[in-house]
């Protein structure tokens, strides 16, 4: 890429210096920074807000362990999916450039390619070596390649071929023969008899065993390349070579019928080719993956096009400025080296999911990130309601899979903001409803008729089978009879008005709301009611969010508490409860979506679920596996009996569920580095000699898991001492102190979400000290038998010392007896630390925190106030015993004063505790509440059976206003407490 790419990015990191930082970027369109977090990304971002020392990245490789290495322009980076190793080359004294444009790794070495020579690193060592040939330096590397025989090919940028019988041999130039002068070789491929040379004026095949070359030149029928300079070349399994050029697309040759093909943007047909550069090409999963100026495009053998492989963040700028430079292939995922962004990792998930996201300057894309409601039509067209843009929809011909949709937008011009926000969309025999927080409107796409301008808050439509339209919404149910609209006296059985979804089966129409599912008969009569309730026919949460009726006949209802399907027997329904542990994944369900008779897709606010009913295996999906959010909108889900599709915080998703791919987790539990007491950490190896009474051994651990690096837990055991292993939590880190002698294996093992793999990692010789050799026991011996003689004479002096002590103990006893008033008052002291400590907890009771506070007011000292409450703490005694619960209530006042050091806590009664500081400031009270409910959440406290009982909290928070008593201070928080248990608990309101 020394050629053409790397004049471009030499010009862009000049600018940067003079600039003195990388905001240049940004100002040449750049827009979006991948490192920046948060629910909305899919694939795995790694820049400088995730510790990447340089954002510059050009060349990457993966080692065979997993391991990650990452050229920059300010040298090379090592990643372990936990930390970020720097090499500077520079201080090695071998080159004076840091910048790394090219890598290459063969076992345990690996060559790197910059712009004044080429290095060469023993990974183990971390040691850097210059390469030379017999000529001297080799400068202006482009490509590197290694053949099928471990050979290994370099071109540089004036042209010359280099050859290395292996990665530690002598480089050797090759002289071809056919060609007058080669132009700057950019990359290298090729198998047993040829190979290609990307060049500035085009490709050369070359015939290895005469060492012959000869320009290959595209016989494409109005193929006429606007610059001849072809930045990359790749021979793929199938034998097809695929070229791609600087600024004229791609082009292939298939070597097994001699047709050529060419790919560009404006072609017609369109390809789906994204751009005319063309940066890299590699081989994933089968696919050729294409790195271009604008992102990553994937070809597809079914349909012989591309689709695109992107992130969030480039789709809203429609990839400008997303300049792949490398794409490196591992066990479970691709990397994608983006230039001045950082890497970008995608797995499985990533080409599954296609995610709609509002483009910059691009009218036809989705208007709002928000997405409320969803409906696909009699005409196949897909409905999206938005937050705050009105209605869109698409045909079934522009949503193509992979591909840009185009989306039109219903006019929305002198809406008001309310109106805007669409919350159910319905079909009626005159076209579309739209039901949102201001109106109810309807339309065929083209214009908009006003319906019922002062109907607010819709939440849900039905198209009756009478021609009625039935409005549910915060208000109530009302009917659309296309002339006027009235109210539906609900039964009184109903105990909330407020509809949130409904559905029309076996003659019926059901009523979901926060208070439980209602059924009426077609006359909007009551038929039955199903509420919350503990027992197995009871819905496990009070709010249903979504009804849909499944193809057997079953009622499928998603409540706030869980799944549960409802099938008919006779006159009435059965209810069954389909429930899963918590946490395994989110019981509140949002939306119900079917891909054959017993597999559901469930939207929830924490990811999507995939559910097979008959056997009731779970799958969840989250952002890291390509969704484009995590939090899923109710009732906003729909299907065309080809694709789902799903409503979202962060855009639409879509995806056919037939092609879901299945969960692997790729484990490779390993040591990154060893420290021995206080020399420098360096590279493990398989064995490891140490002296007796050896320093501390200190180990980083890595199961090179790039995805949920954050959820492996790692243990370990020392063989053949050790049967069960030792947990180390999320630690990645480790400590080995007073080994003891002789040899022993170290064995790690990781785990990831129930999948678990341990290997024996590093195995350890201590030697022997002197007293546990055959001579030193004798030794000791003889020194055991003088020194018990010793002992005994020792033991004789000490009876009559203890005489004389007892005689003067006597003597201070009769002395204590006048202190007797100063022993009395000790007494009450710790009667009154009685007092005021609670018997179970050992923690300050209601009595101590009640005076000190008053006494803190009346001195006239701010105060803030946490007051919580031990969420379903009387579930954990009626399930698990109080044994259990008392076991709870411990281990929690445990947690709160270890994560609130700084704050004075009490048990205020029963499951409540307080606890407060002298502060005024409420945003420090909020982030102290949260590191405490964070803690909580880790807190495991095992039953009877050892199983984990989960515990969470609800939290009120106060702080004291001028003039106000302690009463109404603690009043205040204990009414933001209630508000957090009302809205579902596990939260933190401010009183």
């Amino acid at each position: 890429m020394w050629g053409r790419g790397q004049a471009a990015l030499k010009q862009l990191r000049g600018l940067c210096r003079r600039t003195g930082n990388i905001s240049l970027w940004f100002g040449l369109g750049l827009v979006g920074w991948l490192g920046g977090g948060g629910s909305v990304q899919a694939a795995t971002v790694f820049g400088a807000t995730e510790g990447l020392p340089n954002t510059l990245v050009q060349a990457i490789a993966v080692n065979p362990n997993g391991e990650l290495w990452i050229g920059t322009q300010e040298g090379l980076s090592a990643f372990d999916g936990h930390r970020f190793e720097t090499l500077k080359l520079s201080s090695s004294g071998q080159v004076p450039d840091e910048h790394a444009a090219r890598l290459l790794i063969d076992g345990k070495r690996m060559l790197v390619a910059t712009s004044s020579g080429l290095l060469r690193v023993d990974l183990p060592t971390r040691a850097v070596t210059a390469v030379h040939a017999a000529t001297g330096d080799l400068p202006g590397l482009q490509a590197i390649w290694r053949d099928e025989a471990g050979a290994i090919w370099l071109g540089d940028e004036q042209g010359h071929l280099w050859w290395l019988a292996n990665v530690d041999a002598t480089p050797r130039q090759i002289i071809l023969q056919g060609v007058p002068e080669i132009a700057g070789i950019s990359h290298i491929t090729g198998n047993a008899e040829r190979l290609w040379l990307s060049t500035a004026t085009g490709v050369l095949e070359v015939d290895r065993q005469n060492r012959t070359a000869a320009v290959l030149t595209p016989a494409v029928a109005g193929f006429v390349p606007t610059d001849p300079y072809v930045q990359t070349i790749f021979l793929d399994a199938r034998n097809r070579l695929w070229i791609g050029y600087w600024n004229d697309g791609l082009v292939r040759l298939d070597r097994a019928t001699g047709v050529w093909t060419w790919f560009h943007p404006d072609a017609k047909p369109s390809s789906g080719l994204s751009a005319t550069s063309i940066w890299n090409l590699t081989s994933y999963a089968d696919q050729i993956h294409v790195a271009t100026n604008r992102g990553i495009d994937v070809f597809d053998e079914s349909c012989q096009c591309f689709r695109r492989l992107s992130h969030p963040d480039w789709d809203k700028v429609d990839g400008n400025g997303v300049i792949v430079t490398d794409l490196q292939a591992d066990r479970s995922g691709l990397w994608a080296a983006v230039w001045g962004r950082g890497l970008v990792r995608f797995n499985a998930g990533d080409r599954f999911f296609e995610r709609l996201v509002p483009m910059d300057e691009h009218p036809e894309s989705l208007a709002h990130p928000m997405v409320y409601a969803l409906k696909v039509d009699r005409q196949d067209r897909l409905w999206v309601g938005t937050y705050g843009a009105f209605a869109q929809f698409v045909n079934a011909d522009d949503r193509p899979a992979g591909g840009h949709w185009r989306l039109q937008s219903v006019p929305r011009r002198g809406l008001r903001t309310e109106a805007r926000f669409v919350w159910a969309i319905g079909e009626t025999p005159d076209g579309m409803a739209l039901g949102t927080g201001y109106g109810l409107f309807g339309t065929d796409g083209a214009a908009v008729r006003v319906l019922a301008p002062d109907l607010q808050s819709t939440r849900s439509l039905l198209l009756h089978p009478d021609g009625r339209l039935l409005v549910g919404g915060v208000r109530g149910l009302w009917q659309w009879d296309q002339e006027r609209l009235t109210r539906v006296t609900l039964p009184e059985t109903m105990r909330s008005p407020v509809v949130h979804c409904m559905l029309w089966h076996d003659d019926s129409v059901w009523l979901g709301g926060p208070k439980g599912l209602t059924r009426l008969d077609s006359n909007l009569q009551w038929l039955a009611s199903y509420d919350v309730g503990t027992g197995p026919s009871a819905l496990p949460g009070p709010v249903v969010w979504d009804i849909k009726a499944a193809a057997d006949g079953r009622i499928w209802v998603g409540t706030s508490g869980g799944l549960v399907a409802l099938d008919r027997r006779g006159d009435s329904y059965v209810l069954e409860q389909h429930l899963w542990p918590e946490q395994q994944a989110d019981r509140s369900i949002a939306s119900v979506e079917f891909a054959g008779p017993d597999t559901l897709w469930l939207g929830t606010s924490r990811g999507l679920l995939r559910y097979r009913a008959d056997t009731r295996e779970l799958r969840k999906f989250d952002v890291r596996d390509g969704l484009i959010s995590d939090q899923f909108h109710h009732g906003a889900s729909a299907s065309d009996g080809r694709r789902l599709y799903f409503g979202s915080t962060g855009g639409l998703l879509a995806f056919d569920p037939r092609e879901a791919p299945e969960q692997t987790y790729q484990l490779r539990p390993s040591l990154a580095k060893i420290k021995i007491g206080m020399q420098p950490w360096q590279a493990p190896d398989a064995f490891l000699a140490l002296p007796d009474r050896p320093p501390s051994l200190q180990v980083q651990l890595s199961a090179y898991q790039f995805e949920r690096p954050e959820r492996v837990r790692f243990a370990y055991r020392w063989l053949p001492e050790e049967r069960e292993f030792s947990d180390l939590g999320d630690a990645h880190q480790a400590v080995f102190s007073d080994l003891p002698s002789g040899e022993r294996t170290l064995e790690l093992r990781a785990t990831l979400d129930g999948y678990t793999v341990s290997r024996p990692v590093l195995r350890v010789q201590v030697a022997y000290a002197w007293h546990e050799t055959w001579w030193g026991r004798l030794l000791l011996g003889f020194v055991a038998i003088a020194g018990t003689a010793a002992y005994y004479l020792r033991r004789i002096r000490a009876i009559r010392s203890n005489a004389e002590a007892l005689r003067l103990e006597v003597q201070a006893r009769t002395r204590a007896l006048s202190h007797t008033s100063a022993e009395l008052a000790a007494a009450n002291a710790r009667l009154k630390e009685q007092v005021e400590t609670d018997a179970l907890t050992g923690i300050r009771n209601r009595h101590f925190i009640l005076n000190r506070i008053e006494h803190w007011h009346q001195q006239g000292r701010a105060l803030g106030v946490l007051l919580i409450d031990l969420d379903h703490f009387k579930r954990i005694n009626d399930t698990h015993g109080h044994l259990v619960g008392d076991r709870v209530l411990l281990q929690f006042a445990r947690t709160l004063t270890e994560s609130l050091p700084e704050f004075l806590c009490a048990r205020f009664g029963g499951e409540e505790f307080f606890a407060f500081r002298e502060t005024t400031d409420l945003q420090l009270l909020l982030e102290r509440a949260h590191q405490m409910r964070s803690s909580v959440h880790r807190l495991r406290v095992p039953d009877d059976q050892g199983q984990p009982v989960r515990i969470t909290v609800s939290v009120g928070v106060a702080v004291l206003a001028p003039g106000e008593s302690v009463n109404d201070l603690i009043k205040r928080a204990d009414a933001a407490m209630y508000r957090a248990k009302a809205q579902g608990r596990d939260r933190i309101d401010v009183g």
